[in-house]
């Protein structure tokens, strides 16, 4: 879409610019998350290291919300955060796919014209991440598959592995993550622990 927009000859200058430092970080993130996931066919038995490093929370959510704001913005969607200054030891590279996963599933099903919620917060020794979105009721039937290999948020088949990667690197991190709806509320939740010196490792 971004592209796309590229062509359009009624955008001011500042605009493109805009569009193209969003194509230029996003493919410098795509590059770093195709190295890691070659990496993961680098090893027989299937397992990810974890290469865990300081991480400033607000400016890694600001990233990801940056790389899809023409599409929030072709839905007319306004993103509200409330993420206070926090860092974490954690894998930046994959919780930042895992951040991004989720506000891009977030802006797919959300309404129109409504709104997506970005909380983070610290509760005892964890960082808690919210991401709410108002749109249509994932069905209870779903709901209880939805973390599992190639399930969607519309049926229980298809290619859907989003989530279930999303879990794998966040189990791996000793956090956990969750869906909560409330009528036409979808809101995902998942913690990691702050500092966390243990080595963990994805096995899938």
């Amino acid at each position: 879409m971004a592209l796309k927009m590229l062509k359009d000859d009624n955008l001011d200058r500042d605009t493109k610019i805009q569009i193209i430092d969003t194509l230029i970080e996003s493919s410098l993130h795509m590059n770093l998350m195709l190295n890691s996931i070659i990496q993961t066919y680098k090893v027989d038995n299937g397992i990810i290291e974890l290469n865990k490093t300081l991480t400033n929370i607000k400016s890694l959510i600001l990233k990801c919300i940056a790389e899809v704001d023409i599409l929030a913005k072709s839905k007319n969607l306004k993103i509200n955060c409330n993420i206070p200054p926090l860092e974490i030891q954690c894998d930046n590279t994959l919780i930042r796919r895992v951040i991004a996963n989720i506000i891009n599933n977030a802006i797919k099903h959300a309404f129109e014209n409504s709104s997506i919620t970005i909380n983070v917060f610290k509760k005892f020794d964890k960082c808690y991440f919210e991401f709410s979105n108002i749109g249509k009721p994932i069905p209870e039937n779903i709901r209880n598959h939805l973390f599992e290999k190639y399930v969607t948020g519309n049926q229980l088949t298809g290619i859907g592995l989003g989530l279930y990667f999303s879990k794998k690197v966040i189990n791996a991190h000793n956090g956990n993550i969750f869906l909560d709806c409330q009528n036409n509320t979808v809101k995902f939740v998942f913690y990691l622990p702050i500092s966390d010196k243990t080595e963990s490792k994805i096995d899938w």
